[in-house]
């Protein structure tokens, strides 16, 4: 299926055009590549041409030609992330599994997407996507106490079939979630078993936004590096000499599927961190909620008896249930909120007792985790995205993690 949501990359093989075939449609041979020409403007017999040579392994559904993301960042952090597909159905199979395109999206921080795309039919017939046939509509989530307002585009392609070229674009611009959170992202390079001729990443920043980036399972692939302007291109591409093998169940964590390139842009750890916890001590109210710390607690003089009864009650009294609307995406609710409503996610609960525990006289913090993504936190690169969890810190010796 077309790229979903967060869009990891894909895998194409299609070998290009011959020279002659170019030439003969008005095109110099260092040109022929059609990522080296502006979206949608090749001549559909030529692109036709292009996505039809070389030969798929036997049992290939789809065949991709280009598979490109390119990311440009405005000195605040911004970006304008484009997503660009060539690829070709070749088998009915191939036809259920690659007949729509989509695009997730956060209102609060992301414009709409912009979705674009042409079928070509074996006929060098075009059709190109209709906008009256984009639906959106909220996204939903994986888990039943969690409600958000993300939303999603989706679209049909136009006269798909076996033996059709599909060319798409789709385009996302975004805003930091807040002045220092960074911009993380990532492209593992598959899927598995689709076989691929180009993977093309460009990332283009401003030379005072700090870009760093670390390579998997890709040892000797090395960017092409362009600095004019007061701005820094890097360009990476990478053609796969075979599909991936499918991947292995339960990896060690940190090890992925397949190569892929991670990065970073726009901040530092002690940035990212510091801005984040300036933001939830200002939702964080210790004092509204010393009464209800001082009725708990009566009678307890340890430490360890005041954090039991705090946890007890929070386990007992505030159900897990996320309201992940706008920035309480990531920013936890204020307590007072999550007291009154008597339910919250993780980062909510987290704040509530790292509030009542400081009612208490115990300091302590909110620690954020990533636990789902396989990759770990990887130092060298900061930003905030990589968190999806959050618990709580109590300092000591040893310090404990609640």
């Amino acid at each position: 299926m077309p790229r979903m949501l967060v869009g990891l990359g894909r895998r194409t093989f299609i070998h290009f055009a011959t020279a002659l075939l170019v030439a003969a449609h008005g095109f110099a041979a260092d040109q022929a590549e059609p990522w080296n020409s502006p979206h949608f403007s090749l001549n559909p017999v030529v692109l036709y041409a292009a996505a039809s040579e070389g030969n798929p392994p036997s049992g290939s559904d789809v065949a991709e030609f280009v598979d490109e993301d390119v990311f440009v960042f405005d000195a605040d952090g911004g970006c304008i992330h484009t997503y660009y597909e060539i690829s070709k159905v070749l088998t009915q199979k191939g036809v259920e599994a690659w007949s729509r395109t989509s695009a997730g999206w956060a209102p609060w921080n992301e414009a709409r997407p912009s979705l674009r795309a042409r079928v070509i039919t074996p006929d060098f017939a075009v059709h190109e996507l209709d906008p009256k046939t984009i639906s959106d509509s909220p996204l939903g989530d994986n888990e039943a106490d969690v409600y958000s307002d993300r939303r999603v585009l989706q679209a049909p392609f136009p006269a798909i079939a076996p033996g059709s070229v599909v060319e798409e674009e789709s385009v996302m611009i975004s805003k930091p979630e807040f002045a220092g959170s960074g911009y993380i992202s990532w492209r593992i390079f598959g899927p598995v078993g689709v076989p691929v001729q180009l993977h093309r990443l460009v990332i283009d920043a401003p030379s005072s936004l700090p870009v760093q980036y670390e390579l998997r399972m890709l040892p000797n692939l090395k960017p092409q590096r362009a600095e004019e302007n007061g701005r820094v291109k890097l360009v990476f591409e990478y053609r796969p000499a075979a599909p991936l093998d499918p991947a292995e169940d339960y990896l060690p964590r940190g090890e992925l599927s397949g190569p892929a390139i991670l990065f970073s842009a726009g901040t530092t750890w002690q940035k990212a961190t510091d801005a984040y916890a300036q933001i939830t001590d200002g939702v964080l109210r210790d004092a509204q909620v010393k009464p209800l710390v001082e009725k708990l607690t009566r009678g307890k003089s340890s430490q360890a008896g005041k954090e039991e009864a705090i946890l007890t009650y929070l386990d007992n009294e505030i159900r897990y249930t996320g309201i992940e609307f706008s920035e309480n995406s990531i920013i936890p609710h204020a307590t007072a909120d999550t007291l009154t409503r008597k339910f919250g996610d993780c980062k909510d609960k987290a704040l509530l007792m790292v509030a009542m525990l400081r009612a208490a006289g115990i300091p302590s913090y909110m620690a954020l985790l990533n636990t789902g993504r396989g990759l770990g936190i990887l130092p060298d690169l900061p930003g905030i995205g990589w968190f999806d969890h959050a618990i709580v810190y109590v300092p000591g010796n040893p310090g404990q993690w609640i």
